[in-house]
Parts: structure tokens; C-alpha cells; sequence
């Protein structure tokens, strides 16, 4: 009965924001219960809560709730507005901006109800001194280097929940984001640099690490068994993994579910051996697995044995020149012959060719939807 009484409620407000005098003298006047228009509003378009502001003041503050909830600047005066207009700056709870100007500063010390922050590229850190919101997700498409501004900020923000940050920092991490800061952290997103600072002691169970290394000396991934809580979901380039065995890899993420292998160097091989005497090389450059006694493919196979926990498995390759689906197939076939307990491996080439395989009754078969 609720849900039929809301779909009409929509529908008559739908038509009603279609002439201002007709909303005016009948709207104005409706019994509905604010928690009921708000729900109304949100199946509303923006040119409706726009003709709705003008109506009354409840109308108004209820779809001005809608309209600044989640803002995507697209012009450099909607940050203006922000900066202008505290009771509009209240309401916002998302903010994405690319501008960096004069008025981004004061808009952020105004969103005083902001959870989920996108900063462009080029701000200083200092930009976010005296803002008071308390956020659940962050995102810096740049950090120049990490200073106190950044340090302050992050210590102040105990209910952020999930991180992105596109770039390196510069300079030194201090210690004390290790054993203080961000204590609700379940989400990263970040260069390399920036995991084991921000793994150690928090609760995290999704890691995406981007960018790839040119470093040819192994790397200590101890720093992931330091998470208080088992990482489910993992996102590494092979750069950083091939001299490290899968069961060492194995050792420090026993609980992982679903891992995601990019392989983003050019100069990176990718073999599929033992495929009807096919070969898919990456740009075509020879292997620098040849120290390690290891091509990719030995080493996919190996990793894919020692995670007894994974049901998930995708590679993610670069390049333009992608195989037939049953050339991918026959590959995931080898690939996981002694990984029994994997249910789903995709093949993503780039903008080109994704192919999804789901083990059905111990047989790949090719699927039309993602793993879950």
C-alpha cells in the first residue's frame, strides 16, 4: 500500500513541477509529512527541485537537501556558491571538484556535513586547515609531498573509512601514521610507497595498488599480515611481485578471496604456454624473468596453487593485440589446473577483449557477467 501511494505521489509531483502556479496553489498546501517529501524529491529531476525551491520554504529546504546533496563541479561558480552560501554548503555530503581556485578553500570550511571529498590536482594541503567535516571516503588526485597540513588532517578524520591517492609523496612519512591515524581504515587506494604506512594496525580488507616499479630487488610484503583484520581483496601490478614466490605471497594474505593482477609494464612477457604453440607477448619484449628461473605464466600458476582462499582471479594486461575467447580459455584452463578451489578468472585486455570464465563442474565455461 506504502509502495502504490509513493509511486503515485511521485508521479503527481512530476507533473505538478511542469507549471510553477499549478505546484503554487496546490502543493503549498498538501499534508505530506517531510520525511515522505524528501523521499518523493528523490526520484525528482533537477529542474523540478529547482521549480520546487520556489513553492515554499519547506519545499525549498527539502529540495535544496536533494539538489547540493552530492556535488560534481562542472563550473568554476558552483564552488563560488559554496563559498558564499553556508546554508547551501551544509547540505553537500559528496564534493568532486577538478578547479582549483580562490574560492575552493572557504566552500570546504562551509561543507561542514561533507563525507566524501575528491580534491583536483594541484591544491595544497594547507587548504584543508580548520575544515571541521568528519568524512568516510578521500580523494587527492595529487599529494606533493607529505607535510604537517596533511598529517593534521588525516589525524583529525577517525570515521574515514577508505583513501585514494594517485601519486608518490615526496618526502618522509612520519612514524606516527603508523600507530594512530585512521584507525577505521577498510579501503586503500594508492601508489605503492603508501601501503606499508598505511596497512600496519588498521582494519583494512581491500588494497589497490597502482602504477607499476622498475626495481629488480625483492620486496618485503610482510607489511600485509600487519592489517588487524584479513585483506580480502588485493590489486598489485606483476612489477613488484615476480621475485616474490606465490606462497611467501600466500603466507601474509591467507584469507585473500579476490585478486586482481595488472601487468602494466611494456616490457613485461606474457606467455601462454603450452596453448596450441600460441605465444602473447606484451610489446613483444623478452623476458626479464630469466634470472628467477620464472615466466609469468610459472608464476601465475604457482600463486593461483598456494591461495587456498581465492575464488576470484583477473589479469589485467595493456597492449592492442588480443586473442580469440577460446585462445583466452584454453589458457585459464592450464593456468588454474591446480587451483581447484578458484570459481572465476577473467582476461581484461586493455579497452580491447575481456574475457570472463566461470568453473562450472570442474570446466571453464565462458559468462556474459562479472564475478561477484
Amino acid at each position: 500500500m506504502y509502495l502504490i501511494s509513493f509511486r503515485c505521489s511521485y508521479s503527481f509531483v512530476d507533473r505538478l513541477c511542469m507549471s510553477q502556479s499549478h505546484v503554487t496553489t496546490n502543493i503549498a498546501n498538501m499534508p505530506i509529512p517531510v520525511d515522505v517529501l524528501l523521499e518523493i524529491l528523490d526520484y525528482v529531476v533537477k529542474a523540478g527541485l529547482a521549480t520546487m525551491c520556489r513553492v515554499n520554504k519547506i519545499c525549498c529546504s527539502c529540495s535544496q537537501d536533494i539538489l547540493y546533496r552530492d556535488i560534481y563541479v562542472e563550473t568554476p561558480k558552483v564552488q563560488q556558491t559554496l563559498a558564499q552560501s553556508t546554508h547551501l554548503a551544509r547540505r553537500v555530503r559528496s564534493f568532486d571538484s577538478c578547479y582549483n581556485n580562490r574560492d575552493l578553500a572557504m566552500a570546504l570550511w562551509n561543507m561542514t556535513s561533507l563525507r566524501i571529498l575528491k580534491l583536483p590536482i594541484g591544491i595544497h594541503m594547507k587548504i584543508l586547515d580548520g575544515c571541521t567535516f568528519k568524512l568516510d571516503s578521500f580523494e587527492c588526485a595529487h599529494v606533493h609531498n607529505y607535510n604537517q597540513s596533511l598529517e593534521n588532517f588525516l589525524s583529525s578524520q577517525p570515521s574515514l573509512k577508505c583513501v585514494t591517492f594517485h601519486t608518490d609523496f615526496s618526502s618522509t612519512v612520519s612514524s606516527s601514521l603508523e600507530a594512530t591515524f585512521l584507525p577505521n581504515l577498510t579501503r586503500i587506494n594508492a601508489t605503492f610507497p603508501w601501503l606499508p604506512y598505511l596497512i600496519p594496525g588498521r582494519p583494512l580488507s581491500e588494497v589497490i595498488s597502482t602504477g607499476y616499479t622498475f626495481n629488480k630487488h625483492p620486496i618485503d610484503f610482510s607489511f600485509f599480515a600487519l592489517s588487524t583484520t584479513p585483506i580480502k581483496k588485493l590489486t598489485i601490478d606483476y612489477s613488484f611481485l615476480y621475485s616474490t614466490p606465490g606462497r611467501l605471497l600466500a603466507s601474509f594474505l591467507p584469507s585473500l578471496t579476490h585478486f586482481t593482477l595488472t601487468v602494466l609494464r611494456y616490457d613485461t612477457p606474457f606467455k601462454f604456454r603450452g596453448v596450441s604453440g600460441l605465444y602473447l607477448y606484451n610489446y613483444s619484449i623478452l623476458s626479464n624473468m630469466a634470472q628467477f628461473g620464472l615466466d609469468i605464466d610459472d608464476w601465475i600458476e604457482n600463486m593461483l596453487a598456494a591461495f587456498a582462499s581465492l575464488r576470484v582471479f583477473t589479469i589485467e594486461l595493456t597492449g592492442n593485440q588480443p586473442y580469440p575467447s577460446e585462445i583466452y580459455l584454453r589458457y585459464i584452463t592450464t593456468a588454474s589446473c591446480q587451483a581447484p578451489h578458484l570459481e572465476y578468472f577473467t582476461i581484461h585486455h586493455g579497452n580491447f577483449h575481456t574475457v570472463r570464465c566461470k568453473r562450472v563442474n570442474a570446466n571453464w565455461v565462458v559468462c556474459e557477467y562479472p564475478a561477484p
